[in-house]
């Protein structure tokens, strides 16, 4: 499977959309990766978001000789700051409930680096490529950039605790107007 080719193909795809992208080479193997940029936040930090394709082992359910290789698509939106440790476990927790709050989760806080990222990972038939999905999985990850970046940032920086940012939660849900 030409792993180039098919990062060529997606960023192709993506530049269509208006969206700024290069290849990366990996510094430890011949692998390649694709970053989008995704624009800048309030404190004008670079938003990324990273795609990688890998070969997953063959379907176990194919059947006969031939078994089809699935192309694994991982996509890294990276958020700019990171997560004092007297704050991880507050942010742990809101990652949590917001995991459960939306259609695709994927949001992850990495205990090694204390940054969070939204990942999600995309299996496809060998060189088939879902260029709709791969889109909107795209756009729906710069959403979560933008939608959540500054209260996981707030939470990162200890000004609120998860507590506190669900008490603000109901405070404005209780704003709104019942509609009936």
């Amino acid at each position: 499977m030409d792993y180039d080719k098919i990062l060529l193909a997606v960023k192709e795809e993506i530049v269509k959309e208006g969206l700024d992208c290069m290849m990366q080479s990996l510094e430890d193997s011949q692998q390649k990766n694709l970053l989008i940029y995704t624009g800048e936040d309030p404190a004008h930090r670079m938003r990324l978001i990273q795609i990688k394709v890998q070969t997953k082992e063959t379907n176990p359910l194919s059947k006969g000789p031939k078994r089809e290789e699935l192309a694994c698509f991982q996509f890294d939106a990276f958020f700019p700051f990171t997560v004092e440790d007297l704050s991880l476990e507050e942010v742990a927790q809101f990652l949590h409930f917001l995991n459960l709050q939306v259609e695709i989760p994927g949001f992850y806080l990495n205990h090694l680096d204390n940054t969070i990222l939204y990942r999600y990972v995309l299996l496809s038939e060998g060189e088939r490529i879902p260029y709709k999905t791969i889109l909107a999985l795209v756009g729906m990850a710069m959403l979560f950039q933008d939608v959540f970046s500054q209260t996981l940032e707030r939470l990162a920086m200890g000004k609120v605790s998860f507590c506190g940012l669900m008490e603000e939660v109901q405070e404005t849900l209780l704003k709104v107007p019942d509609r009936k």
